[in-house]
């Protein structure tokens, strides 16, 4: 889909594209509802993107130089933020319901195959009382937050600024401000730590003993 048919097509289903990003390639989308709103900086880049809008009235937000790839399901009146900065190896999905919002702050790096829910799909209810129990909360990761490959964010969680979540880890609870988390359920593992972008198979072959070699 060219990135003037997606705005005509969101047009049509009575909502409003913002903005334009630098890149548009592979993209699919499917409206079910009405008046979702997007918005896209200048800078930012889509690139191989699902979405399905099963029930309309959403935003979705994409900041500068982010690179916004994978797959979105989202209900009715939900709100996607995405900082400045993003980028995603790929894999990702994401997935919003029943109103509540996912916010991902600036410099955020995603591995392959991260999921990020603010729902858990089907209600569940008490024996007893036949109440729901499991309602939908928002999620929010802050900025300079790094989800290793195969990561899971669970409904209600925080990932506070500069923290690290490890390989295949479910995160279901706040995590606290510049650590590393890991396991399922994630638990913090080491704290006071600083990550960085720079890759031990590309940049730096010979290693790094320190953050002032990078």
């Amino acid at each position: 889909m060219t990135f003037e048919d997606f705005v005509k097509l969101v047009e049509h289903s009575g909502g409003k594209v913002s903005g334009k990003p630098a890149s548009w390639k592979s993209v699919s989308i499917e409206i079910k509802g009405r008046g979702t709103n997007f918005e896209f900086s200048s800078t930012s880049k889509v690139d191989n993107l699902s979405i399905t809008d099963y029930g309309g009235n959403n935003t979705i937000i994409v900041g500068n130089k982010s690179k916004l790839t994978g797959t979105i399901k989202i209900g009715k009146g939900c709100r996607l933020q995405i900082g400045e900065g993003l980028t995603s190896t790929g894999g990702l999905k994401i997935h919003l319901s029943e109103g509540k919002s996912i916010h991902i702050g600036n410099d955020c790096m995603l591995g392959i195959n991260v999921n990020i829910y603010n729902h858990d799909y089907h209600p569940i209810f008490s024996a007893s009382t036949g109440k729901r129990l499991n309602y939908s909360k928002d999620v929010i990761i802050k900025d300079r937050v790094w989800l290793a490959n195969n990561v899971t964010i669970l409904k209600g969680s925080i990932i506070n600024s500069g923290s690290a979540i490890g390989i295949g880890s479910i995160v279901n609870c706040e995590i606290p401000k510049n650590c590393i988390a890991a396991g399922s359920p994630a638990r913090v593992i080491k704290e006071d730590i600083i990550w960085d972008r720079a890759s031990l198979n590309t940049s730096h072959l010979d290693g790094i003993n320190c953050l002032e070699d990078i």
